[in-house]
């Protein structure tokens, strides 16, 4: 699996850490290192364990209740006319400011381009979403406003998923080399 950090460190020296703290970090910190570092590893972990066991992981090496269940969990890979492969990962519905609703990383093994993208949710000033990514240096990028999608039931939307998609693919990428475990064995 990924390797483990404890979450939220520096919340937990001065409050209780909270779900949304546990969310935040997985969702904007935990994924995006061991993602640019590999991104054919991460997404064939990912494809062959599911989204649910790495966040299920996550919370059990911090000693925390995973919570949500694994059904709440989605993950489809999206193959790209450039040889390129866009993952969306649908997440337990948002609840507060910053949660995402779903993960987007793409990978182009042929390029070697990669990009790690979050669908965020925002009750700031109404209920609003915004598409941003993370760098390979951890910087913060903010694409825009994204559309909120109907419910699942609606006709209408596996296109809104597809539109989505489709903005994602827009956004900037990043050239990566990878990183693989005997460079990592190494470096120690």
């Amino acid at each position: 699996m990924l390797p483990c950090a404890a979450a939220c460190e520096d919340a937990a020296e001065t409050k209780e850490v909270t779900l949304h703290d546990y969310r935040y970090y997985y969702e904007h910190v935990y994924m995006t290192q061991p993602f640019y570092e590999n991104p054919d590893r991460v997404m064939n972990i990912i494809y062959q364990y599911g989204a649910y066991q790495l966040w299920f992981d996550f919370m059990q090496n911090n000693d925390t209740d995973p919570v949500y269940a694994k059904e709440d969990f989605s993950e489809t890979v999206i193959p790209q006319e450039d040889g390129g492969y866009l993952m969306r990962i649908t997440l337990p519905k948002p609840e507060e400011s910053l949660e995402c609703g779903r993960l987007y990383l793409y990978w182009n093994p042929t390029t070697s381009e990669a990009g790690y993208y979050t669908v965020e949710y925002n009750n700031f000033f109404g209920e609003t979403w915004f598409l941003c990514g993370w760098d390979k240096d951890h910087n913060h990028q903010n694409y825009g406003g994204a559309a909120p999608l109907p419910d699942p039931s609606d006709p209408g939307y596996q296109d809104a998923l597809d539109a989505e998609a489709a903005e994602v693919l827009k956004q900037p990428k990043e050239s990566v080399t990878i990183v693989t475990e005997a460079d990592q064995d190494s470096q120690e």
